[in-house]
C-alpha cells in the first residue's frame, strides 16, 4: 500500500497503540496486485485492509471489536472526521508552555 491510503492505517495504529511497531506477519487472501490482505500483529489482534477501491474522500477505518463496531471517516481537506464531534474534540490539546504552536493566521 502506497500513497494516501497509508494514512488511513495511521489510525488504525494509535488505537492499537502501535504507532513505533508494525504488525508480525502480513498475509494475502487472494492473488493479484489489489487483493484483500490481512496482518496480525504480536497482540494477535488482526488488520483486515478489503473493500471497494475509492477516492481519497473515502478515507479511514472501521473497527470491529468483541462489543461493536466504531466506524471513522478522515476528511483530508478539512482535517476533521466526518460526523464525529467526540473524535474532532481529541484533534488537538492544550500545549506545555514552551511546546506551543505558532498562530496561523
Amino acid at each position: 500500500m502506497t500513497g494516501w491510503g497509508t494514512h488511513s492505517l495511521d489510525q488504525v495504529q494509535c488505537a492499537l497503540g502501535t504507532d513505533h511497531t508494525g504488525p508480525v506477519e502480513i498475509w494475502p487472501e487472494e492473488e493479484g496486485l489489489t487483493a484483500r490482505v490481512t496482518a496480525r500483529f504480536a497482540s494477535g489482534t488482526l488488520l483486515k485492509l478489503e473493500g471497494k477501491k475509492r477516492g481519497y474522500e473515502d478515507l479511514g477505518a472501521i473497527f470491529v471489536g468483541d462489543h461493536g463496531t466504531i466506524e471513522i471517516t478522515w476528511n483530508p481537506q478539512a482535517e476533521t472526521f466526518t460526523g464525529d464531534d467526540q473524535a474532532n474534540l481529541l484533534l488537538s490539546r492544550p500545549r506545555r508552555k514552551g511546546y506551543e504552536l505558532p498562530q496561523i493566521s
